[in-house]
């Protein structure tokens, strides 16, 4: 594998991609947004909605953009992105970017985690607390 410079998109680039269905150019916009836009927000509704995509790449892509944003932004909805996270553990094509995501969002927001797992129903802790451990 080899690193290449995530080019800028226009915010009316990247949503002319998502849609559409070049899962790679999809893809490849998601990135471009997560790592060039301030507006962490917008990002991470994309990222949500791009949870539930069809292709298990742009999925597990969406997972590795959350703990991008955690990361970039030390914030994220994480009453709303952790359910979205707990969902893709049960699926085999998308469980360890999930993992890894939950691992980012420990490290980068640990407070933040920490209440929403406090507020969350204790079977799910329990996962969460198994994978960042």
């Amino acid at each position: 594998m080899q690193y290449r410079e995530v080019p800028e998109l226009s915010r009316a680039e990247a949503e002319a991609i998502f849609a559409g269905d070049d899962d790679d150019a999809i893809i490849e916009a998601l990135l471009s947004i997560t790592f060039h836009y301030l507006d962490w927000r917008w990002v991470q509704g994309h990222c949500l909605r791009l949870a539930r995509h069809p292709n298990s790449a742009v999925r597990s892509l969406a997972c590795l953009c959350f703990g991008h944003l955690a990361r970039i932004h030390r914030e994220l909805d994480t009453d709303v992105v952790l359910p979205v996270l707990y969902e893709l553990l049960q699926n085999p094509a998308t469980r360890g970017q999930a993992e890894n995501a939950l691992s980012d969002l420990d490290v980068f927001l640990h407070r933040s985690l920490e209440c929403a797992l406090s507020a969350s129903v204790p079977a799910r802790a329990e996962v969460v607390h198994h994978v960042l451990d």
